[in-house]
């Protein structure tokens, strides 16, 4: 089956920001948490600190907590430096697909998947893709861990062949 694809920036910058969140979101999650308990940390220590006698090992413990402190906010500021460049190359993707052919073509059967647009022709067989998950009415055929190759939804492909596609799926044991 052969299947025309007219691009549509909303629908494939909600893709790329479906992706971003699944790969990122354990890791900002752990930074949000680190950086609280950190912070949570250092207000309550300071204070004690002035109040009791202080001794050289509450001196070092002083600074241990602070340096986590700038450390996870250095991380945090990296990270939201990180989104905003992902945030930006989304922007400058779209941009060179509106200003080349805004038409890929799919084609996928028992044995493989075929996938053509501007940039590429390729062809993969279903074993070749390491995972396929089905995440918000999108498909995504890695070929790394967390990598998609093709993201595809079913309101781009439409209900239709994207049923046909989960059936192809569902035969092969892939999803």
């Amino acid at each position: 089956m052969k299947i025309e694809i007219l691009f549509n920036q909303d629908i494939f910058k909600k893709q790329m920001l479906l992706h971003f969140e699944i790969v990122y979101r354990h890791k900002i999650e752990r930074i949000n948490w680190s950086l609280l308990l950190v912070s949570l940390g250092v207000l309550i220590y300071i204070p004690l600190l002035f109040i009791i006698t202080v001794a050289k090992m509450e001196v070092l413990y002083t600074i241990f907590l602070l340096l986590l402190f700038y450390t996870m906010v250095k991380q945090k500021l990296a990270y939201n430096k990180f989104e905003k460049k992902y945030k930006d190359n989304i922007e400058a993707e779209i941009k060179e697909i509106n200003s080349t052919s805004q038409i890929s073509y799919l084609t996928f059967d028992h044995d493989n998947l075929r996938w053509e647009n501007y940039k590429m022709d390729v062809r993969f067989k279903w074993e070749a893709f390491t995972n396929i998950r089905c995440i918000d009415t999108n498909l995504f055929f890695d070929i790394g861990e967390n990598h998609p190759f093709i993201i595809l939804g079913a309101d781009e492909i439409g209900a239709e062949n994207y049923q046909a596609l989960i059936h192809i799926l569902t035969d092969k044991k892939r999803i």
